[in-house]
């Protein structure tokens, strides 16, 4: 598994930082330069290229945690605890994409962003909301900062104001980049056929969302196996932020 460069050591899983190639079964969390743990939520950030598994992997993961509540001996018997829920914060780009095609149209990139980010920021401000309120844990599928990385490999200036609220926001969440080789996500892209987006673009893409985490301390899964094991490197990562999480954490439950 590729990571960028961090500014100290750090339990690395995986090799040493600047790893090329995904090892298999390993999650590896990078040095986090401010914030303590104890100012998280309950909520957990999934962030990854189009094609790392990010939605399958958000429900599945909804599907455990609600499981490991219900069987936890502090849930009292005659409750039920609400199931995890998961937020999807779209920015309308594949929507965007199918209009423009079957109207023949080709937006400039700078009107396509502010598109995408004042759909995104909506959808970000609205999930906020509900995972405040719900009172399981909530999974974000993306997040605004996913916009940060898209202006970068657009070429495109990111900004003060949407750099500055992408990161507060994500400040109190637990955040997982689900990561996997371009290649690998070419080929998912190109199989379920609803995405027309570039190896190069998706090389530039990992790259932005590596880098992002090797400077806030977001915890970097290998996203390249099943979804029980990726859910089960999640858990472990959050679980144990400063070790390894393939060898301290527990298994997830089985997923069906």
């Amino acid at each position: 598994m590729s990571d960028a460069a961090g500014t100290t050591a750090a339990p690395v899983c995986s090799g040493s930082v600047g790893d090329s190639e995904p090892v298999a079964g390993e999650a590896r969390r990078v040095p986090r330069p401010r914030g303590p743990a104890s100012r998280r939520s309950g909520t957990i950030v999934l962030l990854g290229v189009d094609g790392a598994g990010k939605t399958t992997t958000a429900q599945a993961l909804a599907l455990n945690r609600s499981r490991t509540r219900r069987q936890s001996p502090s849930q009292p018997r005659k409750t039920s605890p609400r199931p995890a829920l998961v937020l999807r914060n779209r920015s309308g780009r594949r929507w965007l994409g199918r209009v423009t095609t079957r109207l023949g149209l080709e937006l400039p990139s700078r009107w396509t962003d502010r598109f995408e980010t004042a759909v995104r920021i909506a959808n970000v401000l609205v999930s906020e909301v509900r995972a405040r309120r719900v009172g399981g844990a909530a999974i974000m599928d993306r997040h605004l900062v996913c916009q940060v990385v898209l202006r970068r490999v657009r070429g495109l200036p990111e900004g003060r104001f949407l750099p500055r609220i992408a990161l507060a926001l994500l400040g109190a969440h637990a955040v997982a980049v689900l990561d996997v080789p371009a290649e690998i996500a070419f080929e998912r892209i190109r199989t379920r056929g609803e995405d027309l987006e570039s190896l190069e673009f998706l090389r530039a893409t990992r790259a932005g969302y590596l880098e992002l985490a090797a400077a806030h301390g977001w915890s970097v899964i290998d996203a390249t196996g099943s979804t029980g094991a990726i859910v089960g490197r999640i858990e472990a990562a959050i679980t144990h932020p400063d070790g390894c999480a393939e060898a301290a954490g527990r298994p997830a439950l089985p997923i069906v």
